[in-house]
């Protein structure tokens, strides 16, 4: 499939990282064609960070984690701190997914969820020269080929968003770490608001966004590219979330590549 960016023609594998084997695709030539019939420049990328573009399951077998576990799980940090963030997930994460929960009734539960695990970081002293450590753990693993795909939107002028209920700081220190920060990825997360004058974690600015109002209302006003045909890059693990995501007015791609079994929307 031939993309024609601004500069040149560039040849797409157009089922790039599709593997029949762990992920579903109802009908993938259709996909294909959707895709070539839109103009590069009126196209952009938006996909999710924890287990999409990171790793579901490391090399080693072991789960891979998510940005607010990653910093939970630092060494830094003491014993209550951690376990005090498990008490949280303990309470917090069966509702997530507990189909029978309404949307209504979940949200004020995720805004309580995030509200405290972002006040216990705060209360911990979390420390912004720690970041560099947090966005190194060898428990948060860039996607293999993902590099690949930042490279090649980069090289066909498509503006790369990343939307995610985790944490902008440690995903931007991930970045850096992969060397893949001066790829042109725009990050849209909770970020953490630092005292200029100590450096400690004093609490989090903007709009929370949690798992389930990861919509295109949390995203106005946050992408540098407005008015384009939007295509939602993601992959859901089944079971694991609900439907969270729903970009209004917006067709949907599910750029489909996982260790685990996945749904396509």
């Amino acid at each position: 499939m031939s993309l024609l960016s601004p500069a040149q023609p560039v040849e797409v594998d157009p089922f790039f990282g599709y593997d029949k084997t762990t992920t579903v695709i109802p009908n993938p030539e259709a996909l294909v064609h959707k895709i070539s019939q839109i103009a590069v420049e009126d196209l952009h990328i938006i996909a999710d960070f924890d287990m999409t573009l990171t790793r579901h399951t490391l090399a080693s077998g072991k789960r891979g984690s998510s940005t607010h576990v990653i910093v939970q799980n630092n060494k830094a940090f003491g014993d209550d701190f951690r376990q005090t963030s498990r008490s949280l997930f303990e309470k917090y994460y069966p509702v997530e997914i507990d189909d029978s929960i309404s949307t209504e009734e979940k949200e004020p539960m995720m805004v309580e969820w995030w509200t405290a695990a972002h006040e216990i970081m705060v209360q911990a002293k979390l420390h912004k020269d720690q970041l560099t450590e947090i966005g190194s753990s060898p428990d948060l693993q860039l996607r293999e080929r993902a590099k690949e795909l930042f490279t090649l939107a980069q090289q066909l002028g498509i503006p790369f968003h990343v939307f995610s209920a985790g944490i902008r700081d440690v995903i931007v220190a991930a970045f850096e770490h992969w060397g893949v920060n001066k790829l042109g990825v725009h990050v849209v997360s909770n970020m953490m608001d630092w005292d200029d004058a100590t450096g400690y974690l004093r609490g989090f600015t903007g709009e929370l966004i949690h798992t389930l109002n990861k919509n295109s209302k949390a995203l106005q006003g946050r992408l540098h590219c407005q008015n384009l045909s939007t295509w939602y890059a993601h992959a859901a693990i089944q079971q694991e979330w609900p439907h969270a995501f729903s970009l209004e007015h917006s067709q949907s791609l599910s750029v489909l590549h996982n260790d685990s079994r996945i749904l396509a929307w």
